[in-house]
């Protein structure tokens, strides 16, 4: 028996819903209806499953067109059908393409049934149609995984043309074809010559089916002309019907392997050569040596068959380095280089060896073979020529030769990366009056004693060289591209070797006083030569000479404005931390019923001759200091307070304050309790603290993030993803982050709703939180466009000068209050 058709029926008159029923069968159609008159009864309605809707235009309460659009959202499939008196022609066809099945006079209800039927049946056919695409989709969504991500090159032909339909990413790669290029190639254009008559052979046998795959070992040549051996691997793909679809095929370069055989071969004749040589099987042990073998390391082939090559071990080498030539002779069937052993005697020597895999025919490794020389005395001559000419014998430090060298090395990097270099010729002051007064020896201590602070003081990528007499070199590199910020930081380190330098010095019973000149030149590779790097630094060395010693000074009058500035506001800075000169201000943070939900804790300096001063001026500073970790506690600690204190009132207790976190400042160890101990102190709820951090902190160190936010978590403080979309945002990484909110850059919101591509970003940040269950807030909100565009795409919250500037505690108070009255009234 036929289930009955589900029939929903919106009509306020019982008589008509009757005569519909009874029409329907008169018709033999048979059917379950189920009357609604009111929105709240078909919203209930809709908790079920119908086959058909049919309505009345004209229903009290309702409108059609609204109904209408909330059926078509609710299933856009379920069809529906207008029951109703005349409407016009042109509401009908305006209904049509709203999306209406049909529609029915009331004066007409003979075709009624017959449009039900119509109806349903087209609903079924879309249905069905959409059940096979999608199945469709997913099956074809499979291959093309399983294709694509195979570790193996994988090429699929047409069984007719045999010519390129798909090509992975590892055939692209060994091929050297961009994907366009590679499409409709033809496999003989990717086969060498010399192997095209086998290949076409084994096709032929695919294609008429003797074989359902084929293994071969053939060269194929790159799209430069070039050739490599692979154990290749083709079937044929055919329908339901057996027809072929597909020639697939996977190949492996084994050209390292057939080399490998090769080399194997020529090693066994050359068995009995100068060179040590030895085989093992495949699990290291030693099968056979050479009388070379036994000159070099002491040991007849007696006492080494049946042991392993650790024999030979000094124990100067770790595990990780035998693992990494392990790995590799796995991976490569293939290691070389050099190694400390010891001799039968006990005497350490260095060994060059090389060590092959050798392979069956199946690929499978059944020995080793090494070729091994005794470099000892080589290696001595040479690191001690190397060091001489190279190194200066007091300090251990580079010489003028080699500084050149380095010098003219980092000015080409930074022609090519475009970042900055700095280069410091530092002088001893008093040097001359100290080995005059006190003999050679002591002035050759004190020199030691310098280079040894100046390598403590630089970075380990930093060059320190000695220059000649009392002069010393350092040289840094990769200062990043913003020539301020690199003047700033050259500067702010040749303050502390300055600093360094001036104390004393104690050399056996003498203390001795010795500070530096020093003179610095910025370079960024565009047109220098070192001479001319050199002479910049020479004439500024002597500037700081002659205006008092014991200072630094730059080659050009700007960048030693810019040194001095930067060191009265770091000086200002300490004062400023010591002195309490610091406040905070809150932006408003609202929810989309524009109501304060919310602030973000903004720090602001009240400078004693510059008055208020923004964070822009002084955070990269405090960054570059090391004050950002006093300056961030402090933040810290008074949001909390601040939390603490709008608790005591009903119309601020429920206010959550963002805290934005340095880097510097969450890498601490102790970061997650020093937030709990803020919170405890102050009597805050850690449910009202925000956590803001950026995507930069998360990917410097992501196993140390994890942890921490994790913990953040645990003890109820939020955290939120700041400046999200303008750093390299992994979405693999953003689904495991423990986050409560990402924050949309104020640069996407600055442009909309104008700009697609900005109006793009936010729609599709909005769209991927609301995926992973985030919260979404914007900052930089200015104008009402901006507003309405983020609130229809569904941001949750919003952040900007249309709805104030950052103020002070007590005025945003004022403001919460004054909404609350607002609100009441």
């Amino acid at each position: 028996m036929t289930n009955p058709m589900r029939i929903l029926v919106i009509e306020d008159e019982a008589g008509d819903f009757l005569l519909l029923q009874r029409h329907l069968q008169s018709r033999q159609l048979v059917a379950q209806c189920t009357r609604v008159d009111s929105d709240a009864t078909l919203d209930a309605a809709l908790a079920c499953a119908w086959d058909i809707v049919l309505s009345d235009y004209s229903v009290p309460g309702m409108s059609f067109q609204t109904t209408l659009a909330k059926l078509r959202a609710h299933d856009p499939l379920l069809p529906v059908i207008l029951v109703s008196g005349s409407i016009g022609e042109e509401l009908a066809v305006e209904l049509l393409h709203l999306g209406l099945a049909d529609f029915v006079l009331k004066d007409h209800m003979a075709r009624l049934a017959g449009a039900i039927r119509r109806a349903i049946e087209v609903a079924q056919g879309r249905r069905s149609l959409e059940q096979a695409q999608r199945a469709l989709a997913a099956s074809e969504q499979n291959f093309r995984a399983l294709f694509e991500g195979s570790p193996t090159m994988m090429l699929a032909l047409d069984p007719t043309s045999l010519r390129v339909r798909l090509a992975n990413r590892n055939a692209l790669q060994m091929l050297g074809y961009t994907a366009e290029d590679m499409l409709d190639a033809h496999i003989d254009d990717l086969t060498h010559p010399d192997d095209l008559d086998v290949t076409r052979a084994r096709n032929t046998q695919l294609l008429v089916g003797k074989l359902s795959t084929v293994r071969l070992q053939k060269r194929y040549l790159r799209r430069d002309g070039s050739a490599f051996w692979a154990e290749t691997s083709a079937s044929a793909l055919r329908d339901a019907e057996g027809r072929l679809t597909l020639l697939v095929g996977s190949a492996v370069d084994i050209t390292a392997r057939r080399h490998d055989e090769e080399q194997l071969r020529v090693a066994a004749i050359a068995f009995e050569t100068q060179d040590g040589m030895l085989v093992t099987d495949a699990s290291g042990v030693i099968q056979r040596v050479n009388g070379a073998f036994s000159r070099i390391t002491g040991y007849s082939a007696d006492e080494v068959v049946g042991k392993t090559p650790a024999i030979l071990q000094s124990g100067r080498h770790d595990k990780a380095f035998y693992a990494n030539m392990w790995d590799n002779l796995a991976r490569e069937g293939y290691w070389h280089g050099e190694l400390c052993n010891r001799h039968r005697d006990g005497e350490f020597f260095t060994e060059r060896l090389a060590i092959s895999a050798v392979r069956d025919l199946s690929g499978k490794v059944t020995h080793y073979v090494g070729s091994l020389n005794d470099v000892t005395k080589e290696r001595e001559a040479q690191a001690k020529a190397e060091h001489l000419e190279n190194f200066d014998a007091l300090t251990e430090l580079p010489n003028r030769s080699l500084l050149y060298d380095r010098i003219e090395h980092a000015l080409a990097g930074s022609s090519r990366s475009l970042q900055f270099g700095a280069l410091m010729l530092i002088d001893l002051d008093q040097f001359k009056h100290i080995n005059d007064s006190f003999g050679h020896k002591v002035g050759d201590a004190l020199l030691a004693l310098g280079a040894h602070r100046l390598r403590l003081a630089v970075r380990d990528d930093d060059t320190v060289g000695r220059f000649g007499g009392d002069k010393f070199i350092v040289l840094l590199e990769d200062l990043g591209r913003d020539a301020a910020a690199a003047v700033r930081q050259a500067g702010g380190l040749a303050e502390k070797i300055r600093v360094s330098m001036a104390e004393k010095y104690i050399v056996g019973s003498e203390r001795l006083l010795c500070s530096v000149s020093v003179g610095l030149t910025m370079f960024d590779g565009a047109d220098a030569a070192v001479e001319s790097v050199l002479k910049q630094a020479e004439l500024a060395m002597y500037r700081a000479k002659t205006e008092g010693r014991n200072s630094v000074r730059f080659f050009l009058p700007e960048m030693q404005e810019a040194l001095d500035a930067r060191n009265a506001l770091e000086n200002d800075l300490r004062e400023g931390l010591e002195q309490g000169q610091f406040v905070l201000h809150y932006q408003a943070q609202l929810n989309r019923a524009h109501r304060i939900v919310g602030a973000e804790a903004l720090v602001r300096w009240n400078h004693p001759r510059r008055g208020l001063t923004y964070p822009g001026t002084f955070i990269a500073l405090a960054e570059e200091t090391g004050l950002i970790l006093p300056l961030g506690q402090w933040v810290l600690e008074r949001a909390c307070a601040q939390l603490g204190a709008w608790a005591e009132h009903p119309a601020t207790r429920q206010l959550r304050v963002a805290v934005n976190v340095s880097v510097r400042q969450f890498r601490q160890p102790d970061f997650v309790m020093r937030v709990r101990d803020a919170l405890m102190r102050n009597g805050a709820d850690p449910s009202l603290l925000k956590v803001e951090i950026t995507e930069s902190l998360v990917l410097d160190d992501l196993d140390d993030a994890f942890a921490k936010m994790g913990a953040l978590k645990a003890l109820g403080v939020g955290i939120s993803l700041d400046d999200f979309g303008t750093g390299s945002s992994s979405l693999s990484y953003l689904t495991r982050l423990p986050l409560d909110q990402l924050k949309i850059d104020q640069s996407f919101v600055r442009n909309l709703p104008a700009v697609g591509n900005d109006a793009m970003v936010a729609q599709t940040i909005i769209a991927m939180a609301k995926g992973l269950g985030l919260e979404v807030i914007a900052e930089g909100v200015e104008t009402e466009p901006q507003l309405a565009f983020l609130t229809h795409h569904g941001c949750d919250a919003f952040q900007g000068f249309h709805f104030g500037r950052p103020i002070t505690a007590d005025a945003f108070e004022h403001a919460v209050l004054t909404q609350e009255q607002r609100t009441c009234v």
